[in-house]
Parts: structure tokens; sequence; C-alpha cells
């Protein structure tokens, strides 16, 4: 069975778009970040923050619905309206995290 952070570790993976990173004169991930919005500093939730705000370099899925459908396609799941939202809070918590992984 695949864990949330499998799951969006590899959602976060698969949505870096390398050629964004090269057309914008730099050569990481870290740049680009650092260049777009490095003035709120390097942390999980900034990375999360930024995420939210759909970058060029990384749109992961955005939508509450889109969230919820990916992670089922992944064998994760909840059945109240109070754990989806659970959920969709941990699936942006971890991307953050995954990101902030990526970019220290």
């Amino acid at each position: 069975m695949t864990t949330i952070s499998q799951a969006v570790t590899k959602i976060v993976k698969s949505h870096i778009d390398e050629q964004y990173i090269l057309d914008c004169g730099f050569t990481t991930l870290a740049q680009v970040y650092q260049a777009e919005y490095g003035y709120n500093g390097k942390s999980p939730k900034a990375c999360m923050d930024y995420l939210q705000g759909l970058p060029s370099v990384c749109t992961i899925p955005f939508y509450n619905s889109e969230i919820l459908e990916i992670l089922e396609a992944n064998g994760i799941t909840r059945k109240s309206e109070q754990a989806k939202e659970n959920l969709i809070d941990q699936y942006w918590a971890t991307a953050g995290q995954v990101l902030y992984m990526m970019i220290k």
C-alpha cells in the first residue's frame, strides 16, 4: 500500500518542470525557488505556501477534488468529509516538506 508521503513525493517530483528551470536561466530548482519566493525564507511551511501559489516550476494538483482523485488512484481514501479535509491538509503539508527537502 502506498503511503501519503510516497504518493505526494511522486506527485511533486513528477511535476517539476526542468525546462522552466532552464528557461529562467537557472540550473536548479533551489535557484528558482530563491528567486521567486526566497524572501519568505526556506521552510516546509514556506514551501507549502509557494506550491499553493501555483508556481510555474511545479504545478501540482490544486483543486480539492483533483487531490482526492489522485490520492484515491494511489489507494489513499477517506470516507467522512472531515477526514477528506484532513487528508487535503496533509497533502499540502507533505508537498511542502517534499519541496523543502529538494531545495535545502
